[in-house]
């Protein structure tokens, strides 16, 4: 097949999910001797495939000439989404613009300790006007003292 006619026959796809901010390091970062999902969700696929992370936008766009190859990867995504978002992170909004730096600290100091304490991992997005919590285990406890206290400097 000649350049031209692949041209006129596919058209790529572009799919957009949206994805927490905060599982962009579980998505990126290899897991032990796992790749990364990235490279676990490309396997198998062509390489006319992409997988684009924006994490600030909080989406992944998969992109490819081949129109199931992309609704399939795109349909992984959603379902990894959904699961680790129900599990595994937790969101408060609206936190108050003017606290963000009370929650930071000097330097982040104060949401280094926070996530030492509890073990998390905290995203906060100005933006949004959200902060995002993250426990790889999905520890409920930690989650929720994590919660508790970026609550109370919300209200303080």
């Amino acid at each position: 097949m000649m350049l031209e006619e692949f041209a006129l026959q596919y058209r790529p796809r572009a799919i957009h999910v949206s994805v927490p901010e905060i599982l962009f390091t579980c998505i990126t970062q290899p897991s032990g001797k796992k790749p990364s999902l990235v490279s676990e969700w490309s396997k198998g696929y062509s390489p006319l495939l992409s997988i684009e992370l924006k994490p600030k936008e909080e989406e992944v766009i998969v992109g490819s000439f081949i129109a199931e190859e992309a609704r399939a990867v795109a349909e992984t995504v959603r379902e990894f989404t959904k699961a680790k978002e129900e599990s595994l992170v937790r969101r408060v909004r609206p936190f108050p613009q003017n606290r963000i730096g009370t929650l930071l600290g000097k330097g982040g100091k104060k949401l280094r300790e926070l996530e030492k304490k509890t073990g998390t991992h905290i995203v906060l997005r100005r933006d949004a006007g959200e902060v995002q919590v993250f426990h790889a285990d999905g520890d409920d406890a930690a989650l929720a003292e994590a919660v508790d206290l970026i609550m109370t400097v919300a209200k303080s």
